[in-house]
């Protein structure tokens, strides 16, 4: 089964998409884990609230709902996370480094940026990915994992964030996955 590179642009786009232009200045006072069992995550973000929306898929992941979740700061900064399910299988367990391949290019291609690093990660036991892209209006770090048939991305984005900002890597690494 060749990889869908249309079904990861959807994810890729709601998450890069949202209005996220603002600096990563946010200390960790205030922060709380926000969960959600039917999206199966838990991250901890400032306030320990995020605001949820939900659109149709399309191409492959049409019939599936994609679950945006958006954490917005005072000063514009934002923590997202979207995920999506697939109806028909995909990907097999063949297929999962390809989809994060797709993944990341989709990123890429989204934001209009430049790619600046990317490493692999483990996220509860599976292979993910995080990637830095600069653009000429932000700088992006996503996160991406794939669990059976279900898709998460994680990102924080604004004027100068980076994978070592406090708030960032609080948000970053507490990303959890759910049963």
């Amino acid at each position: 089964m060749a990889v869908r590179p249309h079904i990861v642009k959807l994810l890729v786009a709601l998450a890069s998409t949202i209005g996220l232009v603002a600096c990563v200045s946010i200390t960790a006072t205030g922060v709380s884990t926000f969960s959600s069992s039917k999206a199966h995550f838990s991250a901890t973000v400032p306030n320990g609230a995020m605001d949820e929306q939900t659109a149709k898929g399309a191409g492959h992941w049409e019939g599936a709902v994609v679950e945006t979740f958006v954490n917005t700061q005072p000063n514009g900064t934002r923590f997202v996370v979207v995920t999506v399910a697939s109806t028909d299988g995909y990907p097999q367990p063949a297929e999962v480094e390809s989809a994060l391949d797709a993944m990341e290019a989709s990123n890429v291609a989204n934001t209009g940026g430049t790619q600046t690093s990317e490493r692999q990660l483990q996220v509860g036991g599976l292979p993910g990915r995080e990637q830095v892209i600069s653009s000429t209006s932000a700088s992006y770090v996503f996160r991406m994992v794939i669990r059976d048939t279900r898709a998460w991305l994680w990102s924080v984005k604004g004027t100068d964030v980076t994978a070592q900002d406090a708030m960032a890597v609080l948000f970053l690494d507490s990303f959890a996955l759910l049963p």
